[in-house]
Parts: C-alpha cells; sequence; structure tokens
C-alpha cells in the first residue's frame, strides 16, 4: 500500500479540497493517507482511513508560516512517504530538502501563483508585477523538482509539459450537499445565500448594499471566513439595516441544511486576473442541490450558466443588478425553480468521483517511474 502524505499546515484541517475530497477519495481507494495540518485537530471528526496530524501550533504571521512549513517537510520525511503533496506555496521553500529524499513530490495550484499578487491592491502596483513574474520564476526553477503538477482550473499556461501536469478541478462529490428531506423549493423563505472565503474582491461590498436595496424583500446569507476584520467591521452597521446574517466559518452541519432550505445561490467574484480564468467551487456546490445561481458575467460563471441556463449574470460591481437579479428569481419561482433544476441536471458532469480517479491514477504512474 502506497504510502501518501498531504502537506497542508496553512489551510484548515478539514478543508474540503484537500481533506474530505483528496485526501478522502484516496484513502478509499487503497492509499494510506496522512494529512498533516496545524493548530488543535483534537475532537475533529475526519474522513474514513485519513490519519490528521497537527504538527505545530496555528500562529499569524510570516515567521509561523515558515516555520510550519519546515516542520510539515521534516515530519513527511519522518513518515517515510511515497507521495509528499504540497498545497501551501509557503512549503515551497522545503522544496529541495523534500526533493532529495525518496518520496514522489506533488504540488497542487488551487489558484494560479502568478496571477494571485496582481489583485493584492495594499501593494504598490509595481511590486505586484514583480513578484508575480518572481513567482513564475520560481516555477520555472522548481519543475525539475516535482514529478507532478495538479491544478485546479483549465489554464493554458500550464507550468510544465502535459505528462507532468493533470488538471483536478474542485467539484463537489455527487452526494456531498444533497439532503434526502430538503425542504421544497416552492416552500422555501426567499433567501439568497454565498458559500466561501469573503473579501472585497469576492464581492462582499457588492452583496451588503444589493442586501440594501432588497430590504424585507429577501433574506442575504454571506457564510464563511473572512481575513480582514476591517472590511466586517466597515459595514456592520449596513449588515445589521439589512438583516444580513454572517455566521463565519460553517462546517457541514450548517451548510448541508441552509443550502437545501435556500433558494438562491450568490457567485460574484470580481473581474480581477485571478478570478477570470477561476472556477468558482461554490456553483457547482448550488448545482448540486438545484440552486439558480446569481454569478458574475465573466470566464467559466459566464460559461457554465449560460451552457445550463441555470442562473442570471450579472456585473459584480453593480448592486442595483445583482439586487434586481435576486428579486426576479424570488418573485418568479417558477422561472428560478426551473433553472435549479438545468442545473441539479448538470451537476452530474461537475462531480469530484472522476476527478478522484484522475488524482489516483497519476498517483499510480509517477510511482512506477523509474
Amino acid at each position: 500500500m502506497s504510502r501518501i502524505v498531504h502537506l497542508a499546515p496553512l489551510h484548515p484541517p478539514l478543508d474540503a479540497r484537500i481533506h474530505w475530497r483528496e485526501c478522502g477519495y484516496l484513502a478509499e481507494n487503497g492509499f494510506e493517507v496522512f494529512h498533516l495540518t496545524t493548530g488543535d485537530v483534537d475532537g475533529l471528526t475526519t474522513a474514513d482511513g485519513v490519519q490528521l496530524l497537527s504538527i505545530a501550533p496555528r500562529k499569524p504571521g510570516m515567521w509561523s508560516r515558515i516555520t510550519s512549513s519546515i516542520a510539515a517537510a521534516r515530519a513527511a520525511r519522518s513518515l517515510d512517504a511515497d507521495v509528499v503533496h504540497i498545497h501551501d506555496p509557503q512549503v515551497l521553500i522545503t522544496l529541495p530538502y523534500l526533493a532529495a529524499g525518496p518520496a514522489k513530490v506533488v504540488m497542487d495550484f488551487h489558484e494560479d501563483l502568478t496571477l494571485q499578487f496582481r489583485h493584492k491592491t495594499w501593494l504598490p502596483p509595481m511590486a505586484r508585477i514583480g513578484l508575480s513574474m518572481a513567482m513564475r520564476a520560481g516555477i520555472i526553477a522548481m519543475r525539475p523538482m516535482v514529478d507532478l503538477f495538479v491544478t485546479a482550473w483549465t489554464h493554458p499556461k500550464a507550468p510544465d509539459s502535459a505528462d507532468k501536469v493533470i488538471e483536478v478541478h474542485n467539484y463537489p462529490r455527487a452526494d456531498e450537499f444533497s439532503l434526502p428531506d430538503a425542504v421544497p423549493y416552492h416552500e422555501r423563505p426567499p433567501r439568497a445565500i454565498y458559500l466561501g472565503t469573503n473579501s472585497v474582491a469576492r464581492g462582499f461590498d457588492h452583496m451588503v448594499d444589493a442586501a440594501l436595496l432588497l430590504g424585507d424583500d429577501a433574506e442575504v446569507v454571506i457564510a464563511g471566513n473572512w481575513y480582514d476584520d476591517s472590511m466586517v467591521d466597515a459595514r456592520r452597521d449596513d449588515m445589521d439595516k439589512a438583516g444580513v446574517a454572517l455566521p463565519g466559518r460553517v462546517n457541514k452541519d450548517y451548510i448541508i441544511p441552509m443550502l437545501n432550505s435556500s433558494r438562491i445561490g450568490l457567485s460574484l467574484l470580481h473581474p480581477t486576473s485571478q478570478y477570470k480564468i477561476a472556477e468558482p467551487t461554490k456553483i457547482f456546490e448550488y448545482m448540486s442541490v438545484g440552486l439558480p445561481i446569481v454569478g458574475s458575467d465573466m470566464g467559466p460563471t459566464r460559461e457554465i450558466v449560460t451552457k445550463h441556463k441555470c442562473g442570471v449574470l450579472v456585473d459584480p460591481y453593480d448592486a442595483t443588478a445583482i439586487a434586481d437579479a435576486i428579486r426576479y428569481l424570488l418573485d418568479d419561482i417558477d422561472v428560478a425553480a426551473e433553472m435549479g433544476e438545468r442545473g441539479l441536471a448538470a451537476s452530474a458532469d461537475y462531480t469530484w468521483e472522476r476527478q478522484g480517479a484522475g488524482l489516483a491514477s497519476a498517483y499510480h504512474r509517477i510511482l512506477d517511474r523509474a
């Protein structure tokens, strides 16, 4: 049995892509799987067969990120892994150390690292460009030390030759969010939900503005963590006035019932260089439970919503357009339900099972290499 060690010290311990989808699927399919993280993991319910290990306390700050990355690499070597699968860019500082060991090395790009800096507005423009170029140079330099690159999206600028790159899209499992006794769509309250990390570039302010315009006509739930307290603090009065629910980071005990009792799913990424190519995982989660989507009119969101006629596309900077789209779907519940049903039917093409099989096959391929 091949031993796989996933290094994700900076991600949440039960990250959906890393723990439940990748690690869980691999454990189900004959691999011995360790997931290395940070912080307190006692009492957490984990995927069957996956050993979740904390290698250090979880602390803020860049120095802690560096020390956690080093601790994760050392732990991976001590576990005598056959494959070390890296998820955090900071762990790349340990790449020469990991590559010197016997394990095959896999680098998982959840997003395009070369574009991440382009929308960090707190950096000067030239610094953003310089850091982006430096990251691209770093990826080129790491190529000889990596046996397999994994990308979560389709991108023409793959980091290496075709035999060293696979796409593993972050689709939900077929039954991940379904609920047998879900509230019938026509009986649900007028609720629109956003599920995911909150930031300005992910549409937080414009969702709050839309909620203010909707008033009592709709309940808006913005679920998920955020990294900038000042962003939330600045809109606290507006959220209170509009009745916006902001539950913070939530687990599946909250997510599944909430998705299955809402009427609209929101995905309002701004058209940054990064998000123009991103496949928002949330739209596939909404489709899997039959929610019509109000989404940004760009990139993969536009392609999927247009192809399957499963939602309404809007300018993500236009709070009035967002509010109008929500109100339209709430007012015409039959049209909204039909959109949701089309999305649900199409969701069979966007499930994790095929993605996991591709990852397992790629593992076997690199392990068979001399």
